[in-house]
């Protein structure tokens, strides 16, 4: 009986345009921490993408102080760089596979 008067309540809220709704969007700490996740994941993987690409662009540079005859400075550090991409590369690979460890 109860029930049937909720949902006459229900309908003529609808009826008369009274009817509302209230969600709250992350309130499950468990969301916020899949969203969290995300991000993290996609900001290494950005950060991975960068550090190869700026490593690329500096090697083919022709420009900056000389180490030795023939290896610019900024060459060399295009050469040291790689080694941060990989880190972050294996970081991001790192996340993925825990969170699909975790569930």
């Amino acid at each position: 009986m109860r029930s049937k008067l909720k949902s006459t309540k229900i309908t003529e809220d609808l009826e008369q345009g009274r009817f509302s709704m209230n969600m709250r969007v992350l309130e499950n700490t468990s969301d916020r921490r899949f969203l969290t996740s995300l991000f993290q994941q996609l900001i290494v993987a950005v950060l991975a993408g960068a550090a190869v690409l700026g490593s690329i662009m500096l090697i083919t540079s022709e420009q900056g102080p000389l180490l030795t005859e023939g290896i610019h400075l900024y060459a060399f550090f295009g050469f040291v760089l790689p080694f941060g991409g990989f880190v972050l590369s294996m970081r991001a690979l790192m996340l993925v596979f825990k969170r699909g460890v975790d569930g």
